[in-house]
């Protein structure tokens, strides 16, 4: 498939995710409460370090409190990431249990996907546990290695995202509570049915990272227009608003991925292709393994 045919495909998957949300606007209200819990959670544990910054001063007295604190940082920073991984997780155990019912053409029900996160919080929190350990040693190891070891990191650190990357609907849709089985499952399902190059996420990706670029470069461009013809507050009110419009895209542009991860669970689980979507860009999704 050449370079243009690959960016087609990638606008029509991303026109079609979309096109989801369009019809089914209340799944947005999901993620969206999820990011503002998430925000809150590290506005929580960061507070005291900003705290200890304000009142020691100097950029010299904050790091010598912070090699004093090292290990109370290092538990806050864990205790951070844990937290918000398990309210991530919850947030998109309740929006996939939502997703996979519209594309059984169901209504949604916001409420419902609550409730629903809660009757699976004890699977949500023991996945949050692997996922946060398995993130925090990648992380903690490559900081004492080379570049080299980074390097071989970051290829772990894919390989972990490639396989869990069913892990929420499995979740969803599978009774298990063991996390090392839910990871076994969502790597099982991606092998046997498809290959291991996800270029359906590539070209998400690339797609979304073009309006974002444009979205960037359009307010720059058009505040600093204002900025020359001395148009007053008009250069700042521009940077805010493109600000709100940049997290808005950026919100609906991820959670369209997340639908077109949805589309492709269920069509790998149940080789059924889900409505607003055709079989050939679903598989065009995936290089098919020989």
């Amino acid at each position: 498939m050449s370079f243009s045919s690959r960016l087609r495909t990638s606008w029509q998957l991303l026109d079609c995710s979309v096109s989801v949300l369009r019809t089914h606007p209340r799944l947005l209200i999901l993620p969206a409460v999820g990011a503002v819990c998430v925000l809150t959670v590290a506005l929580f544990f960061l507070t005291p370090l900003l705290v200890l910054m304000l009142r020691e001063g100097s950029v010299d007295q904050v790091d010598a409190a912070a090699r004093e604190y090292r290990g109370l940082f290092y538990l806050g920073g864990g205790l951070m990431y844990l937290v918000s991984m398990v309210v991530g997780t919850f947030f998109n155990v309740a929006f996939y249990h939502e997703l996979l019912r519209a594309f059984s053409g169901e209504p949604i029900s916001v409420r419902r996907g609550w409730q629903f996160a809660l009757s699976r919080f004890g699977p949500i929190l023991s996945w949050s546990l692997l996922a946060a350990t398995v993130g925090l040693l990648i992380r903690a190891i490559e900081e004492r290695l080379g570049w080299l070891g980074r390097i071989v990191l970051g290829i772990v650190g894919t390989t972990w995202s490639v396989a869990a990357v069913f892990a929420v609907p499995v979740i969803v849709r599978q009774p298990e509570n063991n996390p090392l089985a839910v990871l076994r499952n969502s790597a099982a399902m991606l092998k046997r049915t498809w290959g291991e190059t996800l270029i359906g996420f590539i070209g998400l990706h690339f797609a979304s990272a073009i309006i974002l670029g444009a979205l960037v470069v359009g307010v720059l461009a058009a505040s600093f227009v204002a900025l020359l013809l001395h148009l007053g507050w008009l250069p700042l009110g521009v940077l805010i608003a493109g600000w709100l419009g940049f997290v808005a895209v950026a919100l609906l542009l991820s959670v369209a991925t997340d639908v077109y991860r949805g589309a492709l669970y269920v069509y790998a689980s149940e080789g059924v292709v889900p409505t607003a979507y055709t079989e050939d860009l679903i598989s065009a999704g995936w290089k098919i393994k020989k």
